[in-house]
């Protein structure tokens, strides 16, 4: 094996998959007591359940988006 393609085969073991973006889960916006938080998407269903709304709320920045007062 010449240097060129051990070189090659060292930085591709080294970088496996680090041309690829983590995965990153997207989350949503709950209106919980008052606060917007940010929940993963099974988390939403369980919140407005007990109270919260499925969106953010009023007079925390996000106007417009949640809980009417």
């Amino acid at each position: 094996m010449n240097k060129l393609s051990a070189m090659l085969l060292l930085a591709a073991a080294i970088c496996t998959g680090c041309s690829l973006p983590p995965v990153k889960e997207e989350k949503h916006a709950v209106c919980h007591k008052g606060k917007t938080i940010y929940v993963d998407e099974a988390a939403v269903a369980a919140h407005v359940r007990h109270g919260d709304y499925g969106r953010a709320c009023y007079g925390d920045g996000k106007e417009g988006k949640g809980e009417p007062k």
